[in-house]
């Protein structure tokens, strides 16, 4: 072999190890920069997590150094706030705003049915909605309870003159007497607690 040849052989390999060196160093390097970025993310997570903790504390305390008069104003204006958003809420509920009215008042009477759990069931509306418990209307609504609960249960209808309210209210026919009220005010009544602790986490009130 040639000087000439020998010397070429000597850069090339010279020149394919320097490349493997170099694209080890750069596929290093990433992994040093991803795992950077990972713990620089998982850093700024643990910042954000204390300070908040530091000021839930900080509002605690803030709150309980006030004078007790002053506590009752923020809480009674607390108060309000939440009062007028559940107002508002049931407000849309009887509206009917932004969801199928038709298709609630059917899942209030499943629901119910299922509770009485019964073979005959008296359904009570307000007068202004008996136009919707048309005949395929109930059938449909029975056809639910035999197929997706297996509840043979025959739904009677009756126009209640006193129901104000939206929704329903089923009552047993036959022996003791079962009644369960389905009406949105009703619902919202059994579900204020963790309505009110909702709205409450939102406003930050706690």
């Amino acid at each position: 072999m040639s000087e000439q040849k020998l010397k070429e052989e000597i850069l090339n390999d010279a020149q394919k190890k320097a490349e493997r060196i170099i694209k080890k160093a750069q596929s290093d390097a990433e992994k040093v920069i991803e795992r950077a970025k990972k713990e620089v993310e998982e850093f700024r997570n643990q910042v954000i997590s204390k300070a908040n903790e530091r000021a839930g504390k900080e509002r605690v305390r803030i709150l309980s150094s006030l004078p007790l008069e002053k506590q009752r104003s923020i809480r009674q204006a607390q108060e309000n706030v939440m009062e007028k958003a559940i107002s508002q809420a049931m407000e849309k509920l009887n509206n009917s705003d932004g969801f199928d009215y038709q298709r609630s008042i059917r899942e209030l009477i499943i629901q119910g049915a299922l509770a009485i759990d019964e073979e005959t069931i008296l359904c009570r509306a307000r007068k202004k909605d008996i136009e919707i418990f048309t005949e395929v209307f109930v059938k449909e609504t029975t056809d639910i309870l035999r197929t997706k609960y297996q509840k043979s249960i025959i739904i009677k209808i009756s126009s209640d003159e006193e129901l104000n309210d939206n929704g329903v209210i089923l009552e047993s026919i036959e022996g003791r007497k079962k009644i369960y009220c389905n009406t949105y005010e009703m619902r919202l009544k059994r579900k204020i607690d963790g309505v009110r602790l909702k709205i409450a986490e939102i406003m930050k009130f706690i």
